[in-house]
């Protein structure tokens, strides 16, 4: 981010309150994949059937879509009620952000239990698949602020 783009206090406690939340949900994930691959040795087992982790592989496409279209219907509905609150687009961007990142965080953990339970080794790719992305989606300073500009626009024209 420029030094000349201005940044709103209230925006910089919000990025750095969801960069936490964002790390301690994905240290939340590889600390149990952790347990269940390292201390349970899920992955020393042989397999032992596949409707767990087939049920995990189809919930982890439904999250990733889900988090995709979830926040932004919350954004839809919002919006048009916070015309008068100057800090409501900054909760807004809190709130969506904490549920897209929940519905990967709850995909990834089913299919760590689906791995612990059937020993497929493909569980895990998944898991992998979800961390990466829930990391590649850690709000920055120019995110939060790209996105508020964005919405403040729209709310005025």
């Amino acid at each position: 981010m420029s030094s000349s783009t201005p940044v709103r206090p209230s925006t910089q406690d919000a990025v750095r309150l969801l960069q936490i939340i964002t790390v301690a949900l994905i240290a939340g994930v590889l600390t149990f994949g952790t347990v269940v691959v390292v201390l349970l040795g899920a992955l020393n087992n042989a397999p032992q059937g596949e409707l767990l982790s087939l049920v995990g592989a189809a919930f982890a496409v439904t999250a990733f879509v889900m988090h995709l279209v979830v926040p932004e219907l919350i954004v839809r509905q919002t919006v048009p009620n916070l015309k008068d609150d100057p800090g409501g687009l900054t909760r807004l961007f809190v709130t969506k952000t904490i549920v897209a990142s929940a519905l990967l965080e709850g995909a990834a953990m089913f299919n760590l239990v689906a791995l612990m339970q059937e020993h497929n080794w493909w569980s895990l790719l998944i898991v992998g698949g979800l961390v990466l992305w829930m990391a590649s989606q850690i709000p920055t300073t120019t995110r939060v602020h790209h996105w508020l500009e964005t919405k403040e626009m729209e709310m005025r024209g």
